[in-house]
């Protein structure tokens, strides 16, 4: 989460971590940049292009990220989103109509996490607590996937019809690819560790993303008030 955030507070540009897909597959006769295709291709999940995306993508990471790091540990999580995020980069722009367009956030890894938290706890339920009260609501982890999953194939559909341009800003390949890599890395850990697909809650409370057992905690809330006040400063809030 703070690796996505920093690039943000240090005010670095947009174009020098961004994913350009012209620098490895070319564009004509262009020439082709490996150095600058490799920056980019594992770098772009770190830049952002504005507060609202990087929040979303960073609540994403917490949310579905701490619930699998608490199954599979730190290293398969971080292998699994890099994994993830270069797979969905490379078949955006394997595929995508403009190779110059540059390809930046971290949504394409979170979609694979959230693929694989799918492919290890498919009868999961994602929980809402409202603090201080006690109200609560559930929702499966299945139907958030769907929801998602059917978001990025009409964006798709979209882009073949004459409102194309509506959809130009959206990496819809990039998500849909992060996913089907992760709900297949998913079952593949869960049968390798033999953990069975039991009905966890992965619960959000007090605006934060916790997996079961974890609560944020003054450190962690620190952490996220100093990267807060470090955006603010460098004028992406």
């Amino acid at each position: 989460m703070l690796a996505c955030l920093a690039p943000a507070a240090l005010g670095l540009p947009l174009d020098w971590l961004a994913f350009l897909p012209v620098y490895l597959f070319g564009l004509g006769d262009g020439p082709i940049n490996l150095w600058a295709g490799l920056r980019g291709l594992f770098g772009y999940f770190l830049v952002h292009d504005g507060p609202t995306h990087l929040f979303a993508n960073v609540l994403g990471l917490a949310l579905f990220g701490g619930a699998l790091e608490s199954r599979v540990g730190a290293t398969q999580l971080f292998t699994l989103f890099i994994a993830a995020s270069v797979a969905a980069a490379l078949v955006e722009g394997a595929f995508i109509t403009d190779h110059a367009l540059a390809l930046a956030g971290a949504s394409g890894g979170v979609s694979g996490l959230m693929g694989a938290l799918a492919g290890l706890t498919p009868g999961a339920r994602l929980g809402l607590r409202l603090w201080p009260s006690r109200l609560r609501a559930g929702l499966p982890l299945v139907v958030l996937t769907a929801l998602d999953v059917g978001a990025n194939l009409l964006t798709g559909a979209i882009s073949l019809t004459a409102y194309a341009p509506f959809t130009e800003s959206v990496a819809w390949r990039a998500h849909l690819t992060g996913f089907v890599f992760g709900l297949a890395a998913g079952v593949l850990l869960r049968r390798a560790h033999d953990l069975r697909p039991v009905s966890d809650e992965v619960r959000l409370t007090v605006g934060f993303a916790a997996a079961q057992g974890w609560r944020m905690n003054g450190l962690t809330l620190l952490v996220w008030l100093a990267a807060l006040a470090a955006l603010a400063q460098s004028g992406s809030l």
